[in-house]
């Protein structure tokens, strides 16, 4: 790593000393869960993670946030670190040399989740009683016995961080944990020592930061990841946050601060930390700046939807913050800083913010991304980049993501690949429903995938589909079977005469619809906020109809509160537990899946249907009588997600020619 930085990045990549530490470059990955933990300790997948993305430049990490209190075990689980005895000593000591033996530094977060928790087997407790309207659970008020004992809780954990070798601790209060909502007006209604005035409020939060410093010592970092304009009435907004940053700075307890924003208590102000897919990247660089401007020389990082080193670039170099925050750029490519830094911006793979990492980590699984399934499993793909065998032949039949990933998989290990792909172009599906303005931003990964297999020497075949014949004179060992899936549709019965359109999610997102349109959505997915967004654009009025109990109903925290504000801001208009079940003319009769009359939407001219796939396996049918090696991946298996196609397409490539194969769904 170049310590002067780069002509390109000359501030991003400059050393900043933090407390007793000092950084090789600005760039860190703040505290989240990849749920990689082992009994609640760091094992050798966690460990290994982050030994990953040090050894790829971030000059500093952070854990996910780690309980410190039995009771919220239940929280937890046994893929979250918990930080409550002596155990977590010995794993502490692993991190910390794995990842100080890639030039990084390493902290703990610690921290109490609150109201925020999520877990019906635990009592749930806040700095007053408050309902939760995303778990909607209640948390009762917090009794003094028990914050005194939070207190020595944390002194305890943090002088275990001491002991095992970590460069510190980050204290959370963070959008609605237990710590910002003894901050917050708007979740501290105490008529004790510990509400009303914010001198009052910011009382047990900074004894707990008296606390950590006291078990870390003074040769030890710590920080605190500090909500300073939480969106909601009557909560913390900028000048409050920014006054109580400015006290923490002054109590010379701390080393930095994190600077974030929004409620996780609130739906309306929770997808204000997200960003999926079309949303503004860098969007609180004001409320980064206001608190810079107010601690001086106290370093901040900004945290917040920014996934390129360019942005990251500009907001150090600008002043609003001394470090960025790079959680999602890291998932995605956890040697984003190397590649960086020696001018290899091209070969970064790129987040496109579709927030599987934050869905499926939500839904309490380990971490995933679209663009990179080797994330949470570094270790598994050491070693098959390690062992890599002869060079065989294969045949990737579909440019989709999935036959992109196996393509290029099969390729870094050395198999000669040839992609058939029907269209002119590679992308599949992905390519389509990006074709939303909105949504462009998913095509940067594809570019990502076409570039790579030019560097691997692929042979890519644009706009000649497979056939039987084709392929087997090419003597594969391997055909990976890819080919998606075709739209299902079932057309609403219409009277003689009628002039409505009824077309397939693929029509709509080629821009056949016009008129006044309605989208039929049977899947409450993501999929049909994407036909919808394009709608928009060629249409001048959109329904979405669906019959799930509600609009996007398999979706997940990380994309629906986002998606559901845009749907608003479009002005959509929504029918749900509802389907069409006749048309007349240019109105279609919509009956509720529950009873009550029939509702009349008049002067449709485009009905639009998002009923999922059918499997296209043709092909498939054909090699294997052919007597031809076939594995499916993909849509080609079941229509799914996007990301089960790409980890079907990189697993399946990894294991290929391995002496045992794990049989694949057929």
């Amino acid at each position: 790593m170049d310590s002067n930085g780069s002509p390109r990045f000359p501030n991003l990549f400059q050393p900043l000393q933090v407390g007793p530490v000092t950084l090789r470059n600005r760039v860190t990955i703040p505290a989240h869960q990849p749920r990689l933990a082992k009994d609640s300790l760091p094992g050798d997948a966690y460990i290994e993670y982050h030994r990953t993305r040090a050894r790829g430049g971030a000059a500093m990490q952070s854990t996910g946030n780690t309980a410190v209190v039995r009771s919220a075990l239940a929280e937890v689980g046994p893929v979250r670190l918990a930080n409550v005895d002596d155990r977590i000593i010995p794993g502490y000591q692993r991190l910390a040399a794995a990842v100080h033996g890639e030039g990084g530094r390493i902290l703990a977060q610690l921290g109490h989740m609150g109201a925020t928790a999520q877990a019906s087997n635990m009592i749930v407790v806040s700095a007053s009683w408050v309902v939760s309207e995303v778990s909607r659970d209640v948390a009762r008020a917090i009794s003094e016995a028990e914050m005194e004992e939070l207190r020595d809780a944390f002194q305890a954990a943090a002088a275990r961080c001491r002991q095992g070798g970590l460069d510190g601790v980050e204290v959370l209060m963070y959008t609605g944990n237990l710590l910002v909502s003894f901050l917050s007006p708007f979740s501290n209604q105490r008529q004790d020592q510990w509400g009303g005035s914010l001198e009052n409020r910011m009382r047990f939060p900074m004894a707990i930061v008296q606390a950590v410093r006291d078990g870390l010592g003074s040769d030890r970092v710590v920080g605190i990841k500090l909500t300073v304009d939480e969106f909601v009435e009557g909560g913390i907004d900028l000048p409050q946050g920014v006054e109580i940053a400015r006290r923490f700075a002054d109590s010379g307890l701390i080393d930095y601060l994190s600077v974030t924003v929004g409620n996780n208590l609130t739906l309306a102000s929770q997808k204000r930390d997200r960003w999926p897919t079309g949303s503004v990247h860098g969007e609180f660089r004001p409320q980064s700046r206001a608190v810079k401007q107010a601690v001086g020389r106290l370093p901040v990082c900004y945290i917040g939807g920014v996934t390129d080193l360019q942005m990251a670039e500009e907001i150090v170099a600008s002043g609003d913050a001394d470090m960025v925050g790079m959680v999602r750029a890291h998932i995605a490519d956890p040697d984003v800083v190397r590649k960086g830094s020696e001018g290899r911006l091209q070969e970064i793979r790129p987040c496109i913010h579709s927030n599987v990492c934050i869905n499926v980590t939500h839904g309490r699984k380990a971490v995933r991304c679209i663009s990179n399934p080797e994330v949470g499993e570094e270790l598994t793909w050491a070693d098959a980049y390690a062992n890599r065998g002869p060079g065989r032949r294969a045949v990737v039949v579909g440019g989709g993501p999935g036959g992109l990933e196996a393509a290029r998989v099969l390729a870094e290990l050395g198999h000669g690949v040839t992609l058939f792909e029907k269209e002119g172009f590679l992308g599949g599906q992905m390519h389509r429903w990006s074709s939303a303005r909105y949504l462009n931003e998913a095509r940067r990964v594809v570019g990502w995938w076409s570039s790579r297999l030019k560097e691997l020497g692929v042979d890519v075949r644009l706009g000649q589909p497979a056939e039987a014949q084709t392929v087997t004179q090419l003597s594969p060992e391997l055909v990976v079977i890819a080919t998606g899936s075709r739209p299902m549709t079932a057309p609403v019965p219409a009277a003689e005469g009628s002039s409505l359109k009824q077309l397939d999610a693929w029509q709509g997102l080629e821009g056949l619809a016009s008129g006044r349109a309605m989208i039929v959505d049977d899947m409450g997915r993501q999929d049909a906020f994407h036909v919808t967004e394009r709608l928009i654009e060629t249409c001048s009025e959109v329904y979405l109809v669906t019959s799930c109990i509600h609009v996007g109903e398999g979706e997940g925290v990380g994309t629906l509160p986002q998606t559901l504000t845009r749907m608003e801001q479009l002005k959509v208009k929504i029918v749900e537990r509802a389907r069409p079940r006749r048309i007349a003319g240019s109105s279609v009769e919509v009956l509720g899946l529950f009873g009550g009359e029939p509702r009349i939407i008049e002067d449709v001219d485009s009905l639009v249907y998002w009923r999922g796939g059918v499997s296209e396996t043709a092909l498939a049918d054909a090699l294997r009588a052919a007597g031809v090696r076939v594995e499916l991946i993909g849509d080609a298996v079941l229509p799914r997600r996007v990301y089960d196609a790409v980890q079907e397409g990189a697993t399946l490539a990894r294991t290929a020619f391995a002496e045992q194969v794990p049989a694949l769904a057929t």
